[in-house]
Formats: C-alpha cells, structure tokens, sequence
C-alpha cells in the first residue's frame, strides 16, 4: 500500500519565458501551494507526490511545464467532470489502487469532488469544510 498525496495548482506562479519550462513543483509559489507540498514531504512522507494542474491535469513534481493562467475555479461541471474523470485515468496509469492506496489530498473542492466518486476510507480530504486561514494554520502546525 503507498502513500499517495494530491496537491492542487494555484494561480501564483513563477515567471517563466515561452518557451522555457520549469520543474512542475518549482512553477507554483503561493505559500499555500509551498505549504502543502512541504506538508506532503515531511509530515506525510508520501510514497509519490502529484499535482492537480487545471490545465495539465496530473504531473509528476519534476515534470517540465511553462507558465499558465487557467483554473477549474468558476468552470461548468461537465468540464470537471471531464478534467476528473483523464486525473483518475492519468492515476491508474501511474498504478494508483483508488481502493487500497493511502490517498491524502490537499486540494479544494473543486479539485476533487468528481476525482474519487466511490466512497474509500483511505482517501482522506485534508481540507475538507475549512477556510484558506484554517488550512494555512493546519498545514504550519
């Protein structure tokens, strides 16, 4: 059983210039993004990282990517249902067991309330029903 941790995008990023990339978990600077990523390192010690991209969908922290200005914020359903549905094809590529893996995710709804549709005790939502102070407490303790 591995320890999966799912880290949301965010919009603040590093400036990079087209066409030059970056590491996926050095474009993100916000301090909720960096917050969460070190969380997932240290406190969870998580087996594998990804991170939820609005526009890529899954990445691999050391996967190359530029700058972008996209999120699932204020998207209709069918384009998360949609942008959900190639995350958890894109999971079970990377060998991802949904049922038996421990899945930690730090993301806002938005992010996974269509990715894991199926009811599993090991899936645990870190910010479940908390606020962007509460979560930046919760993460810094």
């Amino acid at each position: 059983m591995a320890k999966i941790a799912l880290i949301s995008c965010s919009k603040a990023k590093e400036a990079v210039k087209n066409p030059d990339t970056i590491k996926a978990e050095s474009l993100y600077k916000s301090p909720l993004f960096k917050k969460a990523l070190k969380y997932a390192k240290e406190t969870l010690k998580a087996d594998r990282i990804y991170i939820l991209s609005a526009k890529h969908h899954l990445l691999a922290l050391d996967c190359q990517i530029s700058e972008y200005d996209y999120t699932l914020n204020g998207q209709k359903a069918d384009v998360v249902k949609a942008w959900s549905a190639e995350v958890r094809k894109q999971l079970s590529a990377e060998g991802v067991d949904f049922a038996n893996d421990e899945i930690f995710i730090l993301a806002g709804k938005n992010y996974y309330k269509y990715l894991i549709t199926d009811e599993f005790s090991n899936v645990k939502y870190l910010y479940q029903n908390m606020k962007i102070g509460q979560i930046l407490q919760f993460l810094s303790e």
